[in-house]
């Protein structure tokens, strides 16, 4: 139980860096470049790290509950975020190989 509610931990505060660099990266938050590039690299590798690491593994613990799951909205929510990981990490290697 202490392991899962570390890797519960751990996911949240990846994905919250992630998404905290990957904000700053974005030319709506008018943030300076040498801030900027410091973000991306952060943010890139973060995101190699991370990633399989932390939030892989969380998804691929967790992903069993998906099918035996009586509450049919943590079925859906469930199903929602797995959608949106496969999303981000798509397009995140879309990014990094082939870019804009």
């Amino acid at each position: 139980m202490k392991v899962t509610l570390r890797l519960q931990k751990a996911t949240e505060i990846s994905l919250w860096a992630l998404l905290i660099t990957g904000l700053l990266v974005t030319e709506y938050t008018g943030v300076p470049w040498s801030i900027k590039r410091w973000a991306l690299n952060v943010h890139i590798v973060s995101a190699l790290v991370l990633f399989p690491l932390v939030i892989a593994i969380f998804w691929a613990a967790h992903r069993g509950n998906l099918g035996w799951s009586r509450k049919a909205r943590q079925r859906k929510s469930g199903r929602v975020i797995e959608i949106g990981l496969i999303v981000m990490f798509s397009c995140g290697l879309w990014l990094v190989f082939v870019g804009e």
